[in-house]
């Protein structure tokens, strides 16, 4: 409960302010109406349930206004009770009755809005008319304009004080906030008055309709298995060493709110012969919805299963204790009478278990049409649906995170990670197939920033992966990874070294099983992810001094960091890189090397539609850093989503031209183009290219491996995708036109066009 200490009305503050030499005397005596301004609700830990009009999501204070005036806020103070903490002086803003208020607090979205200037004079003149000594501070007032307010601190998750101080700077609420799990609020049960407790957040709004959240005890459940393998079944017995009931759930669903009474042990045997739960739900994709939306041939094959899918027993448990606290939820997930099943051998498994509703629910799950393809077909007057639609799988961003339990096995069926993590939505285009790609995210506000286990060769542990479903050769899962190996100089299971890779930057990856809520969700790839941490990773650099640029916009980087970029969209928009001086100054800002063997592989590979114009991503430093071979500033490419048009044989069949296509489609190739030197270079790469990495023995050992390794593992894929295990002579296909697309291509050098 709140510690809430009301200051003593009538407090007199003497302002004395010293004017070239004069002093002037100033006094105010508090009203009533201020007593009446109350800290109505906090969160110290927003991780994605507000966001603020930039976008961001910094913690925030809430302050109410019970009487029936209008109370003017300048002058008011807001602070923590943190040794040495800053004050937050309110400006210009009127609070009216009955109405709420949000202070966002975040010492890095002030720096954005109030960039105080250290070297920047005392005015006299600013600080009677701002309340502060530098020009910069009246910017507090134009975002209080826009309805937006920071304090220029930080609070802590871990439990706070929160002050509220009148004009007088008298102590007018003092509230002591504990420690709080993300996404949810400390605030009064009624507004303005009573006292405090942990509840859903209701920013802006009445907390008479918020829900009273059950905060688990650090209390722990004893299953006696651990998530695993196992040949044969079992009783699952759950204990607790306190006097308490337990209670369980078995489809993935949060048993503090619905969980049944355990009374005796649970009976583990293999469930795949059950109906299925969540296979069969035809929200899952626009193409079960309405089968006229597709729109790609191979998108027809798409159908529900007609079979019982492959599944894995889950139990969910907690306890209540006789106070009425809960434990934290234990999850379990088990696989039975799995040795038997060829298609797994050797290869890894993801499991991820959440609250059904977060995934399938009408309004917040994130793998569904959902409310927002019904509002979108209201909206807009229509009646069939495409790919392109609003759906809630369509939403990005934190507000569409959903916190999950990762258990991942490796190829030896042993357990390596088991943790909560956030899971979001990964994609454009392929976001609408029934398989879709999907980002795991280890955060602190699960429990850890990173992950229990390293999922890629190396000593440093990830903090995000990526489940990756092959985006438009989600039917085939063959053109991105293949590129990736090629690229990478890796015909077999292991990369080679750097000096064989070509230079520029590829996602590393293997095949991975998915299960949802213990439901078979087909083969993936488990793949890397292009940020920031990957850039540290891979090269060495500072996370801080990392610039990245994808789809021209900053992917990674200060807001200021687009301008490192546009300074180099003006360089090659004033080109004239034919004379050797302007091609010099590009050599500077840009790794030659890198830039020659992107263009070239990708040309090679004939990759187009979606390339140039888009699917483009390039990083640099931005400051050099000492004795870091790649802390030069200089920008180097990073290659992915090469899976909408490649590797075609057709194309060379037309006789395409793949150097003209990519020249009208890039001003940046166009430009260097006209350069000899580099021209001679290029098409110099490409001939190297076709040697090595792209030769037709490198490719057929690639492919081949792939074939080897993936062929089971989608003949049960089609199986559950399309309702047709035959369908896999595609897969076995399509390998074998990329087979011939190499050959081709080396064959042709001297005749046909690039």
């Amino acid at each position: 409960m709140a510690d809430t200490r009301k200051g003593f009305s009538g407090a007199v503050m003497i302002s004395l302010l010293l004017i070239i030499g004069g002093i002037l005397f100033f006094s105010y005596t508090e009203s009533d109406a201020e007593k009446n301004i109350h800290i109505n609700e906090v969160m110290t830990n927003n991780l994605s349930a507000v966001s603020d009009n930039r976008g961001g999501h910094p913690d925030w204070t809430e302050l109410y206004n019970s009487s029936g005036q209008a109370v003017n806020l300048k002058g008011f103070r807001l602070r923590t009770g943190e040794r040495g903490s800053e004050e937050f002086i309110f400006p210009e803003v009127e609070l009216k009755p009955g109405a709420y208020l949000i202070v966002y607090m975040s010492e890095k979205y002030l720096s954005d809005i109030v960039p105080e200037n250290p070297d920047s004079k005392f005015s006299v003149k600013n600080y009677i008319f701002t309340g502060r000594g530098t020009g910069s501070a009246g910017l507090q007032e134009e975002a209080a304009a826009e309805g937006t307010l920071y304090a220029p601190f930080n609070i802590s998750s871990d439990g706070t004080r929160i002050i509220l101080c009148g004009k007088a700077g008298n102590p007018l609420e003092e509230v002591d906030v504990p420690g709080l799990r993300y996404n949810t609020s400390f605030a009064r049960v009624s507004d303005g008055k009573g006292e405090f407790k942990v509840l859903s957040p209701s920013p802006g709004s009445s907390n008479d309709r918020s829900e009273a959240l059950v905060i688990p005890s650090e209390h722990g459940l004893e299953l006696s298995h651990e998530s695993g393998f196992y040949d044969e079944p079992f009783e699952l017995e759950i204990r607790d060493d306190r006097e308490s009931e337990i209670y369980y759930t078995t489809d993935g669903s949060d048993p503090i709110k619905n969980g049944r009474l355990y009374s005796g042990p649970i009976k583990i045997s293999d469930n795949s012969s059950l109906p299925n739960m969540y296979a069969g739900l035809k929200e899952t994709s626009c193409f079960f919805v309405d089968p006229t939306s597709v729109q790609i041939e191979d998108e027809k094959h798409y159908k529900l299963p007609s079979e019982n899918v492959d599944k894995a027993v889950v139990i969910r448990a907690t306890s209540c204790g006789e106070d009425g606290s809960f434990s934290e939820v234990n999850t379990r997930v088990y696989f039975i009478g799995y040795k038997d099943r060829p298609q797994y051998e050797g290869l890894p498994i993801m499991s991820l278990v959440t609250d059904p509703d977060s995934l399938f629910g009408y309004e917040k799950g994130i793998y569904v049409t959902g409310k927002a393809m019904d509002d979108y077909l209201i909206r807009e007057n229509e009646d069939n649906v495409t790919p392109w639609d609003d759906a809630n799988y369509r939403n990005r961003g934190a507000e569409w995170e959903r916190e999950a339990v990762m258990s991942y096995f490796d190829g030896d069926r042993s357990l390596k990670a088991q943790q909560n993590v956030g899971i979001r939505i990964k994609g454009n285009w392929s976001r609408a197939y029934p398989q879709k790609s999907l980002n795991i995210y280890a955060r602190k506000e699960y429990g850890s920033e990173t992950f229990d286990t390293v999922f890629f060769s190396g000593d440093k542990y990830e903090s995000v992966i990526t489940m990756f479903n092959g985006g438009n050769d989600a039917t085939y899962k063959l053109e991105d990874v293949i590129a990736a190996d090629l690229a990478a100089g890796k015909e077999a299971e292991e990369p080679v070294s750097r000096e064989e890779a070509l230079s520029f930057s590829v996602m590393r990856h293997y095949p991975c099983f998915l299960f949802l809520n213990g439901e078979y969700w087909g083969i993936m790839d488990l793949s890397e992810k292009f940020d920031e941490d990957y850039i540290v990773r891979q090269f060495g650099v500072r996370g801080d001094n990392v610039v990245m640029i994808k789809n021209l916009e900053l992917e990674e980087g200060e807001e200021e960091d687009i301008e490192l970029y546009d300074q180099l969209r003006y360089l090659v928009y004033t080109g004239e890189f034919e004379k050797q001086e302007n091609y010099g100054k590009f050599c500077e800002a840009v790794d030659i090397d890198s830039f020659l063997d992107y263009y070239a592989f990708r040309i090679y590979m004939g990759n187009r539609n979606d390339w140039p114009a888009r699917n483009f991503a390039l990083w640099r430093t931005r400051e050099p850093e000492e004795g870091v071979e790649y802390g030069d500033c200089r920008w180097r490419f990073m290659l992915f989503d090469v899976n909408n048009k490649s590797m075609d044989p057709a194309d060379l069949e037309e006789g395409f031209d793949f150097v003209s296509y990519v020249r009208e489609g890039d001003n940046m190739f166009d430009e260097l183009m006209k350069n000899p030197g580099f021209e001679k270079l290029f098409y110099e790469r490409l001939e190297e290219l076709s040697e090595t990495n792209c030769s037709p023995e490198t490719v057929r050992a690639v492919v081949e491996n792939r074939r080897n390794i993936m062929e089971l593992p989608m003949e049960g894929w089609y199986r559950r995708f399309t309702d047709d295990a035959g369908l896999i002579a595609m897969f076995n296909g399509k390998a074998d036109r990329i087979e011939e697309f190499f050959t081709r291509r080396k064959e042709g050098l001297d005749k046909l066009k690039y």
